[in-house]
């Protein structure tokens, strides 16, 4: 790890910070004649960016600095600019909930989803006193879409496309991505992108109040220092943003992906299939009728969605910090608690043991 106070010249973007197993690093720089510095986050260990716990603790090093150089006046966060970008590796997520069906490590995945809640304060705290900016790129799931939504303002490259994942395969976000789509999107859209885990382009994100700005790929970095050093941007009006559906369409859309009835129907005719023998092919076909039908969703996870925004949406804004954090623990405690269900059992199954088992892919939620 380094940790170096530079104050960069004009257009220089000076390292001043590596985390220990290089998931972070900070580098200084200067736009407009306003000194920031730039967050990157990735893992070079994973071809899909998966974050490990490590993670956590290198990027809280780093934001540790920024609050103490006050030659810092913004932040930029940025990932790489691979097509895909995943949240949390599953595995840790993984095993059944009997002593004997190798569980997980409830206590890890707890420290593991807590240190997201307080990653998403300290990044707020650290908002209150200078812009934080971050840039969405290439198709992202669950927790890379979550730690994007931390900073402010947002930039979205056209080739952008989002989902809250986490309910298909039993949980809910963790890491605050229900409570920040909240506060950029409002109550109807909370629910909907989170409940019915919605893919969103980048022209919806922005639409939506999600991004603030939309560019080509190539663009997005001098938009987020742009967007980081506009003169009195934070007294801007507020965004007009569009309602995603209404509340019967929302209700249309949940209903039939919380029907285990429909999907035990669709693992009947997949266990019936005989006119697939290639596995590549039969793989195919069950991921085809899951795109028409939609990914089930667990009703444990959907519920406790439903239940987080009814208790603390109501007038939530970045101007009380204290309710907000008291909502992102929540957050973190319902994903603890899901972890403990077989919702969650099913769900992880149907990423990790589709290989060996195709059916898998096909989870039955039962609610319990």
């Amino acid at each position: 790890m380094t940790m170096n106070s530079v104050e960069p010249t004009k257009n220089a973007r000076i390292p001043i910070f590596a985390g220990a197993k290089g998931f972070i690093t900070l580098t200084a720089t200067v736009h407009d004649n306003v000194s920031g510095a730039l967050v990157g986050i990735k893992n070079p260990n994973n071809k899909v960016n998966t974050l490990p716990p490590e993670l956590w603790a290198e990027l809280g090093q780093a934001l540790d600095f920024i609050e103490s150089d006050k030659k810092i006046r913004f932040v930029v966060f940025h990932g790489t600019a691979d097509r895909i970008h995943a949240g949390a590796d599953v595995n840790l997520f993984s095993g059944g909930l009997l002593a004997n069906e190798n569980p997980p490590d409830y206590e890890c995945v707890h420290d593991y989803i807590d240190a997201g809640a307080n990653i998403d304060i300290q990044i707020k705290k650290i908002g209150k006193e200078i812009p934080t900016v971050s840039i969405f790129q290439g198709e992202r799931f669950g927790g890379s879409v979550e730690w994007p939504l931390m900073a402010e303002f947002c930039v979205a490259a056209n080739d952008t496309g989002i989902s809250l994942s986490e309910p298909t395969i039993g949980l809910v976000p963790g890491w605050s991505g229900i409570l920040n789509i909240l506060l950029k999107s409002g109550i109807q859209n909370a629910l909907f992108i989170g409940a019915a885990s919605a893919r969103l382009t980048a022209a919806q994100m922005l639409d939506l109040g999600i991004a603030d700005c939309l560019c080509t790929p190539d663009a997005a970095m001098e938009n987020a220092l742009r967007l980081a050093t506009i003169p009195k941007q934070r007294n801007r009006p507020p965004k007009a943003v569009k309602r995603l559906a209404t509340e019967d369409e929302l209700f249309a859309a949940l209903s039939p992906r919380l029907d285990p009835k429909r999907y035990q129907r669709l693992r009947d005719e997949a266990s019936r299939k005989k006119d697939i023998p290639d596995p590549k092919e039969f793989n195919k076909w069950i991921d085809k009728r899951l795109s028409d039908l939609g990914k089930p969703l667990a009703p444990l996870a959907v519920e406790a969605i439903f239940g987080l925004i009814a208790k603390h949406g109501a007038g939530l804004t970045l101007d009380n910090l204290d309710r907000v954090f008291a909502m992102a623990l929540d957050e973190a405690d319902a994903c603890n608690y899901l972890m403990k269900t077989y919702d969650r059992v099913s769900g992880i199954d149907s990423v990790l043991k589709a290989r060996e088992n195709p059916l898998k892919k096909i989870p039955v939620y039962q609610r319990k």
